[in-house]
């Protein structure tokens, strides 16, 4: 029988004892991973093209969000929290802590974030095994609808309230896109779970901060037998890609590097703001809200 986590009571503990229960349960980047967020945040090639960013509710993945999609979010994309996107497991690094207490430690930014569909409860994570795998099925669906709403494709089917807005998803209404703008999802979750998403016995393993690129089968045309449009395949691109290492030596070299004037990734913020999506519209979802780095993939 799966217990819940002892809970402590913030009125009578300790700052020593709440410490050292957060280091355990829902756990913050450790300063090797806030290392690795701030390098992918430089080396992150595709900034400038993100529509939507995604994100498990867990701490780690949050604070990554944060730390390595600042310009996008400062854009105007603003976080949706996803708990289809949760790590796998029972333990504590898998059970999360409220939200909105989370979010005020991650400051200004922390305030963009949305989290209008978390159901009360989702801080435990009972699945079994099986159901992981059913969770990643489930998630990949939902992003195919996302993608196939945002395009024009369908109208949608809801994931949430009942659909009286039109092309509502997971209790969030959407216009579309600019004409012309290709949708570009950007996911951060975690390993485990991403490699039941994109399949584990064809992803190999995936390094820390690492992303990769994808996209669905059914927008290349016909299936053949046993495909399924919602299988997800990676870009020729990000097949030919080189991620660098993210051993604390390797990300103090590029940081010492960056900080002397060599070249990242360039962002144009300014210019971003001029190709601003501003497409999103919370909906009352009528629900109430409440060490291990994160991988990150588009």
């Amino acid at each position: 029988m799966a217990t819940r986590p002892t809970q402590l009571d913030p009125k009578t503990a300790t700052p020593a004892q709440k410490s050292i229960h957060r280091a355990f349960l829902n756990p913050s980047l450790t300063p090797q991973g806030r290392a690795e967020a701030l390098d992918l945040l430089s080396r992150f090639p595709y900034m400038q093209l993100l529509t939507h960013i995604l994100t498990s509710p867990l701490r780690r993945t949050l604070e990554t969000t944060i730390l390595a999609l600042e310009p996008a979010i400062r854009n105007g994309i603003h976080p949706i929290v996803i708990e289809e996107l949760r790590e796998v497991g029972m333990g504590t690094t898998s059970t999360g802590t409220e939200i909105s207490g989370v979010l005020r430690e991650l400051g200004e930014l922390g305030d963009l974030v949305m989290t209008d569909t978390l159901k009360p409860g989702w801080e435990f994570n009972l699945e079994q095994r099986y159901e992981a795998d059913e969770r990643a099925e489930k998630a990949k669906c939902m992003l195919k609808e996302l993608g196939d709403i945002l395009s024009g494709q369908v109208c949608g089917t809801g994931y949430g309230p009942d659909n009286k807005a039109g092309r509502l998803w997971n209790g969030y209404s959407f216009g579309t896109l600019p004409e012309g703008r290709d949708v570009h999802i950007a996911v951060v979750s975690h390993a485990c779970f991403l490699w039941k998403m994109i399949g584990e016995n064809t992803s190999g393993n995936l390094g820390n901060a690492e992303f990769r690129t994808f996209q669905f089968r059914g927008d290349e045309g016909c299936l053949e037998r046993g495909q399924k449009s919602t299988d997800l395949i990676e870009t020729q691109e990000s097949w030919g890609m080189s991620h660098p290492s993210t051993t604390e030596a390797a990300l103090a070299e590029r940081a010492k590097a960056r900080e002397f004037g060599a070249p990242g990734v360039e962002v144009n913020v300014a210019e971003m703001k001029g190709d601003r999506v501003e497409h999103l519209e919370k909906v009352d979802s009528g629900l109430d809200m409440s060490l291990l780095d994160p991988e990150l993939f588009v």
